[in-house]
């Protein structure tokens, strides 16, 4: 499925985050679709190759190509990862909030994001993340006691469950959010998250995630928050260490999602602008 903003031709396509939390970037889209015109592509496959043949034939549905990725979260890395698989169809990449490119700086993602929570949620939030290392579903009181185990039951339960993690996630990562920061549908998909998150860690722990972004030869633009969890140094320092060239906005008073922030958000509009030709 994609969603449509603004008018054709589409030259931006925003790619978002989770993974497993397709519409999490709808607030973001409608604001490039305002701009130029976008498409946000609604991701379901589980694996990355499945969702980079994926992004594929709903960039070519959309209609218009080479296009202006605009990644959010773990979009970015999809959206980095696509660009180097299919370099004919990307004309620019913009990273919004992009996750570290190395193992070394992911510690720092949750002591950061701990800070921002109450004692309860923190519990709550590691335990949550556990059962998504583990990958079973903790019982709780949305299960009924004694009743068999059911496929579906089951599926609905983790997919509640990576609601839960994600609205305390979001929290953790906000700083100073808009009252309708959480006014956007998600579709939550548990099996995606684990499948393709776990892939993504695998990647980056081997050094090949910052490899595919070293070998990328469209221009990168980075758009991160002082205060997002996810270090801006955790990106920009791999790169250039790799000697790779890009360009950086670092937004004050600004958690992982600029668009929903709002001491950063004017700023955030006139940055898009600026990175998509208007």
């Amino acid at each position: 499925m994609i969603r449509y903003y603004g008018d054709p031709p589409y030259r931006a396509a925003v790619i978002h985050g989770g993974p497993g939390a397709p519409g999490s970037a709808a607030g973001l889209a409608a604001m490039a679709g305002e701009i130029c015109g976008g498409s946000e592509p609604m991701q379901s496959g589980k694996s990355i190759r499945e969702l980079i043949v994926e992004l594929k034939g709903q960039l070519e549905e959309a209609g218009n190509v080479p296009v202006i990725l605009i990644g959010h979260s773990w979009g970015a890395f999809l959206a980095a990862l696509f660009a180097g698989a299919h370099p004919e169809m990307v004309e620019k990449l913009i990273l919004v909030g992009c996750p570290p490119l190395t193992a070394s700086y992911v510690p720092m993602i949750g002591e950061r994001r701990r800070r921002n929570l109450g004692p309860g949620e923190r519990e709550e939030f590691d335990r949550l993340n556990l059962w998504l290392e583990q990958g079973t579903p903790e019982r709780g009181r949305m299960e009924e006691p004694g009743m068999p185990e059911q496929p579906e039951r089951s599926r609905e339960h983790a997919d509640r469950l990576l609601a839960r993690l994600g609205e305390l996630a979001e929290k953790g990562d906000c700083y100073d959010p808009l009252p309708c920061a959480a006014d956007h549908e998600m579709l939550m998909d548990a099996e995606q998250y684990r499948a393709v998150w776990g892939e993504a860690v695998k990647l980056r722990a081997s050094g090949q995630l910052l490899r595919s972004f070293v070998a990328l030869d469209c221009p990168i633009t980075l758009i991160q928050g002082e205060q997002d969890p996810h270090p801006v140094c955790g990106v920009c320092g791999p790169l250039a260490g790799s000697g790779k060239e890009y360009r950086v906005h670092v937004l004050k008073c600004c958690g992982h999602s600029p668009w929903l922030e709002c001491r950063a958000q004017a700023e955030f509009v006139e940055i898009l602008k600026q990175e998509l030709g208007q």
